[in-house]
């Protein structure tokens, strides 16, 4: 009985790669000028918010190093149109990255392969790093902000403020 669970593991996990092995996919690149954090190999890649592929190599880009380039495999199956444009979410609270790809519009052509050149998929960058670029702005205001309420809260303003909740009492 033993010997036949682990022949019907074996059989099984053979079945499996083999699907898995059968599926043909084309590697497309990705170019990223700000940061990755949280992407790493095997992370999902989605087409509107269909799970399509995976990332299946991370560098910094040789011929630029401002760049990272990200290559993500996606099935054959798949079209990615050249209205395409991706970009790197987080998923929830997680932070686990994905890259999720957006447009393809109807009639729009798909990206063309040049023989021995693996195309590029334009990127743009994600709501969760605009928000990262407008950190450092927003924290300026803020301390101008608190700077400002400094010099309006002294005592003479502090006792007009006092009066003027006594009158409205």
């Amino acid at each position: 009985f033993v010997l036949f669970m682990l022949a019907a593991l074996f059989a099984f996990v053979i079945y499996v790669a083999k699907i898995q092995l059968d599926e043909a996919v084309l590697p497309y690149h990705i170019f990223f000028s700000g940061s990755v954090t949280g992407l790493q190999e095997g992370s999902a890649v989605r087409y509107r918010w269909v799970a399509i592929g995976v990332v299946s190599d991370l560098r910094i880009a040789p011929e630029d190093a401002s760049m990272v380039r990200v290559t993500i495999e996606v099935p054959t199956s798949t079209p990615i149109t050249q209205d395409a444009v991706a970009s790197i979410e987080m998923q929830g609270i997680t932070g686990i990255a994905y890259i999720q790809i957006f447009g393809g519009a109807k009639g729009s052509p798909v990206i063309e392969r040049s023989l021995g050149e693996i195309p590029v998929i334009p990127s743009k960058p994600s709501q969760i790093s605009e928000v990262f670029d407008a950190a450092p702005q927003l924290l300026n205001r803020l301390i101008q902000l608190a700077d400002r309420t400094a010099l309006f809260m002294t005592p003479e303003n502090a006792r007009r403020v006092s009066n003027i909740l006594a009158n409205t009492e």
